[in-house]
């Protein structure tokens, strides 16, 4: 059952203060909960799954919190990957712990402590005849929480873009009157439920000044579209729209710049069913009438105190 407490309710209490307690307690009693998140992309060639603890006190500070690394992260975990097929384990995968960092992916600056950034690494290549089960065991609770998710195949003869199979191939938006659309025909691997086209254009500003030059690039979504794997998908804008969101997004050149144009790239990114209710259901909760109501999260984890999302998708280009 799903419990909400609503605005609503909160003006009942309002209207009736003396059958209402002042008293509220926006803290609960404390209680270890693990988040974790990892997506698998078969093009990777080192995949991390991030793990972290949800932690609040009525006694301290949620700010004072972030900055002790000890509030985000369990003192000794073991995570490990086991590949599986038609329910029976084939092998199993032992994750290391590595700080992002030295990996090359710093932490963003914010409320959290930059000292560390854990997450857990293992460096196999992603087989999508496979399913990939993730099990997190924390040694100090004795909890066993896990997630499974299929793999998406992103070899060529599989996931076909057929505006990629030759490298010859070219593409034209220069008739942007009505009618006039950009089309990108995808054959969809199975396990896919939502494609989401993107082109990145590249762009070179020059100063008039001194000659120095500074190489940028913007990213328009083309478009997106659904799927059950057993149809082409279509993703199909107006040849102007390329137009539109270049004006939107790169704007004139300044004073003492020129503005050349570079070339540009073409990603397809496909998700899981899994991914795809996530992001329908955060959406959801995020909009509409229901938007100002305490929601449940979305999780694929299973477990007893356990939130977060274990799932595939793939890029290509």
């Amino acid at each position: 059952m799903l419990k909400r407490i609503s605005i609503m309710t909160l003006a009942i209490c309002t209207l009736f203060l003396s059958s209402c307690s002042e008293k509220f307690k926006v803290a609960a009693p404390y209680k270890s909960i693990t988040v974790a998140y990892g997506l698998m992309d078969m093009s990777d060639t080192a995949h991390y799954v991030r793990i972290e603890k949800a932690f609040l006190d009525e006694n301290k500070s949620a700010i004072t919190m972030a900055q002790n690394p000890d509030s985000s992260y369990f003192p000794q975990l073991s995570v490990t990957i086991r590949k599986v097929n038609n329910a029976v384990i084939v092998s199993n995968i032992s994750l290391t712990r590595v700080d992002l960092a030295n990996e090359g992916y710093p932490k963003d600056s914010g409320a959290f402590s930059k000292s560390v950034s854990y997450a857990y690494k293992f460096n196999d290549k992603l087989d999508p005849s496979y399913s990939y089960r993730l099990v997190i065991y924390n040694h100090a609770s004795g909890e066993t929480d896990s997630a499974e998710t299929p793999i998406i195949n992103s070899d060529p003869a599989v996931f076909r873009v057929p505006l990629f199979d030759n490298l010859s191939d070219t593409i034209s938006i220069a008739k942007t009157t009505a009618g006039h659309n950009f089309n990108l025909l995808i054959t969809p691997p199975p396990n896919t439920a939502i494609f989401q086209a993107t082109m990145r254009f590249f762009y070179v500003d020059k100063s008039t000044v001194d000659g120095s030059e500074k190489e940028k690039y913007v990213d328009w979504i083309i478009g997106t579209e659904t799927t059950d794997a057993s149809k082409t998908v279509v993703i199909k804008t107006p040849n102007i729209e390329f137009y539109s969101f270049l004006r939107d997004a790169i704007g004139p050149p300044s004073f003492g710049i020129e503005r050349y144009l570079d070339s540009m790239n073409l990603f397809i990114t496909a998700a899981t069913p899994t991914l795809y209710n996530y992001m329908l259901i955060t959406e959801a909760q995020n909009s509409g009438l229901t938007s100002f109501e305490i929601k449940p999260n979305y999780t694929n984890m299973q477990g007893t105190n356990v939130l977060g999302l274990f799932t595939s998708r793939v890029v290509i280009k």
